[in-house]
């Protein structure tokens, strides 16, 4: 959420050309409004009713903290936890914001008061248009019967027995990709991991691939995921912070045009697909998810919003978590060869390339696997939860309608679980081997990761997404070495790791664009 004033200014200077007019009297009731704010000098957050949990100084009246947010949210948010604690209160505008730095907290909070803690925050563009009024697995209640059976089906369909029966379908896209990408020329991995990750959903959602980049498919899906990006930004979301500025979402024609794209576009597509792969008989979510249409437990409106969801979610998720591992391993030669001497032994032994069900022959691989998300976590502050009621913790209150937030930078990054946290260091998982479903599954003090969530809202897609990077870890670097890209004299230009950080805080953490060159070994 970078918070400078182009992000304001931009969309009215826009709109002013656009309508050849001024914007007099509201420009200057915004400037007015600043300027009393900042006269008013700073206050302490401590008046807030919710005074009994730390909160920074200096909040501005009616903006609260906004704009001591800096141009880096996240380390803004971790340096305020380093002073005031694992658990703080911001007010961001309007909205209350508690956001919790220490994985035994956030249990507690979001795991052990799961009917309190479960549900999403209100916003106008994810909950009201784009999953139709809270359907779906991602923003509908937890309580309603309709989110109990799409979430149930989409466990089902995302574990092991039925992701198990694609797996030699999987394998063969993910071969493909590592011919796409096995050059030795420079190349920026990202369609081509996109692709990987949209096929691997489409499988399992619809029974469908995308052959191509150039595939209708594929184009159609990556349109939705950037749409869906897109509106997660501060552009759409400031004034849910700041209603002064609603009239915002009137310039900007943000709500007329996303409700536009969800009808016209995202509901017409994913019904086609979903319908396709029903006549057809495709074994896949779109075909529990249309039975239980028809047999009456949840509306065609929920069956597509839950495909959406977990399309979205479940590439958007790995093509990241993908593409960090791949730039921060770019500049880690040791740690590739000590992968590559555990896949070289059992290809050697066992005269195949492995499958997930060998993960127990690659202790080093799995760790590098999990160190990649510590290093660089999925989500930069999980998908938040709200408070429906008050809820205690410790004798302090967390207050009905506060935006709950998992730091998750700050949780991979705390010196008290993960020692010299800053040093990429897979050794320390090596006595980690649990799956990622099993880890997360498990009692918090046993947990090696916090990327899957907590309680009633922990994902789904576990499973498939340790498949996932399996695949590509075993037979990327099986074939290839992944190495620095070659500026124009033919000289290594390695990844700087400190600079190598998100651009912006949205739902997922979007690694910035970047090229390197993946090898073909000769063994």
């Amino acid at each position: 959420m970078d918070l400078r004033l182009t992000t304001i200014v931009d969309p009215l200077r826009a709109w002013v050309i656009k309508k050849k007019t001024t914007l007099g009297p509201i420009a200057g009731a915004v400037a007015v409004l600043w300027i009393i704010s900042r006269l008013q000098g700073y206050v302490s957050a401590s008046k807030s009713r919710n005074s009994k949990l730390p909160s920074p100084r200096f909040a501005l009246p009616y903006f609260g903290h906004l704009f001591n947010l800096g141009p880096n949210t996240i380390e803004t948010f971790c340096q305020w936890h380093k002073r005031y604690g694992p658990i703080i209160f911001i007010q961001m505008g309007v909205k209350q914001m508690v956001s919790i730095a220490d994985p035994f907290i956030a249990q507690e909070v979001l795991g052990t008061n799961g009917s309190l803690a479960a549900n999403r925050p209100y916003n106008k563009y994810l909950t009201k248009i784009y999953a139709h009024n809270g359907r779906g697995v991602v923003f509908a209640d937890t309580n309603s019967k309709s989110w109990k059976k799409a979430r149930g089906i989409a466990t089902t369909i995302l574990g092991p027995n039925s992701v198990n029966k694609r797996l030699p379908d999987m394998c063969k896209e993910t071969e493909e990709m590592v011919n796409a990408l096995a050059t030795g020329n420079n190349i920026d991995p990202y369609d081509h991991v996109l692709r990987l990750s949209l096929n691997y959903m489409m499988l399992n959602c619809f029974g469908i691939r995308a052959a191509s980049t150039d595939d209708p498919i594929f184009k159609k899906c990556d349109h939705l995921i950037e749409y869906n990006t897109e509106f997660t930004g501060l552009k759409y979301m400031i004034s849910q912070y700041l209603p002064v500025l609603s009239f915002l979402d009137h310039l900007i024609g943000g709500k007329k045009a996303y409700a536009k794209h969800i009808e016209k576009e995202r509901d017409a597509w994913i019904r086609e697909w979903m319908l396709d792969a029903h006549n057809d008989g495709k074994d896949c979510m779109a075909t529990a998810l249309l039975e239980s249409v028809h047999a009456g437990d949840i509306d065609e409106a929920t069956a597509i919003v839950t495909l959406n969801d977990l399309l979205f979610a479940g590439t958007d998720t790995t093509t990241m978590t993908i593409g960090w591992a791949f730039g921060i391993l770019s500049v880690k030669p040791d740690v590739q060869r000590k992968i590559q001497r555990e896949l070289d032994h059992f290809i050697e032994t066992h005269k195949r390339m492995p499958m997930f069900n060998d993960r127990d022959h690659f202790p080093y691989m799995i760790a590098v696997q999990k160190e990649c998300m510590r290093f660089r976590p999925t989500t930069p502050l999980g998908v938040t939860h709200v408070a429906s009621e008050d809820i205690v913790w410790r004798n302090k209150i967390i207050p009905k309608g506060a935006i709950i937030a998992s730091n998750m930078v700050a949780m991979h990054m705390n010196p008290d679980v993960y020692p010299e946290p800053h040093v990429f260091r897979p050794e320390r998982f090596l006595d980690k081997t649990e799956t990622f479903t099993a880890s997360a599954k498990s009692k918090i003090e046993d947990r090696d990761q916090y990327n899957f969530g907590w309680g009633r809202r922990l994902c789904p897609g576990s499973y498939l997404a340790e498949v996932h990077m399996f695949n590509v870890f075993s037979r990327v670097f099986a074939r290839c070495t992944i190495e620095p890209r070659l500026d124009d004299e033919g000289c290594p230009v390695p990844l700087n790791l400190k600079r190598f950080l998100p651009q912006e805080v949205v739902l997922v953490t979007a690694h910035p664009p970047y090229q390197v060159r993946f090898v073909r070994r000769t063994v």
